[in-house]
């Protein structure tokens, strides 16, 4: 049995490719998907440039973007997760509620903004159901592929999408992540 460890040396490297590959793609994806004034593009461009050196690749966890998860109760195997949306795997950037609802159970429905392991910025549309039962929670998620596009009535909170990905980039850089891999 073999475990390696990543090692931090690695992620305390130069400017990775996928640094700037995700910065151009984030940038385009802010600039020319969205109605934006003067003004907040100046704030989308300062954001982009205040990005430490970090590797998404590297320092951020990245899953399957499932059409469906089932989540809850894991002693009788609810943890499912089914029909991929897309090839890669993706990483959340940012998630944007439209409404809620609550009796019994919450259910929410909105946008989701995806990071995907080639760098491409893809969107989805999620309706989520989570409920109590016996003291646990379990959920159901729902989700949409809109692909590179959102429809052009969403309107999307800016400062939200920025301190989102800001305080993503701020914490990947300062939480060590050990991987222990058994070979």
């Amino acid at each position: 049995m073999r475990i390696t460890v990543r090692s931090m040396q690695k992620r305390n490297s130069k400017e990775s490719g996928y640094q700037k590959l995700f910065e151009r793609n984030f940038r385009k994806t802010m600039l020319k998907k969205f109605s934006w004034s003067a003004a907040n593009r100046e704030k989308i461009m300062r954001t982009i440039g205040r990005f430490e050196v970090f590797d998404p690749v590297l320092d951020w966890d990245y899953q399957a973007v499932c059409g469906c998860e089932v989540n809850g109760y894991e002693h009788l195997n609810h943890n499912i997760r089914q029909n991929r949306l897309f090839e890669r795997n993706g990483h959340l950037l940012y998630r944007q509620q439209l409404s809620s609802a609550s009796k019994i159970n919450q259910v929410t429905d909105g946008y989701e903004m995806w990071l995907l392991e080639d760098m491409s910025i893809v969107f989805t549309y999620f309706c989520c159901m989570k409920a109590k039962c016996q003291g646990k929670q379990e959920s159901l998620i729902y989700r949409y592929a809109l692909g590179k596009q959102l429809p052009w009535e969403v309107y999307m909170n800016l400062e939200a999408i920025l301190r989102s990905v800001s305080e993503q980039v701020w914490y990947a850089r300062r939480s060590p992540k050990e991987e222990y891999d058994e070979v």
